[in-house]
């Protein structure tokens, strides 16, 4: 299966990986949130922002909630700066 998001190498995000590329909702929204802070896998607010998308779309309120909030805080210039 091919991604768009970059693979996790290190901690946390490993073990979360796997079920969010097969679908599972809470696991999108846990690695967003992974990434979104940095917390065991690089920080990437791009990623962050399409696991949340995902885990938004199948309905998951609190990936909707964070989604919206990353969103409305970094400025789509600001994220091409980030992660250029």
């Amino acid at each position: 299966m091919e991604t768009a998001v970059k693979p996790v190498q290190n901690g946390r995000g490993r073990k979360r990986r796997w079920p969010a590329e097969q679908g599972k909702a809470v696991a999108q929204y846990n690695l967003g949130a992974l990434c979104g802070n940095g917390l065991g896998v690089p920080k990437d607010c791009v990623q962050a922002l399409t696991w949340l998308i995902l885990a938004a779309a199948q309905g998951n309120k609190e990936a909707s909630d964070a989604r919206d909030k990353l969103a409305q805080g970094w400025p789509r210039r600001k994220l091409r700066k980030q992660n250029a």
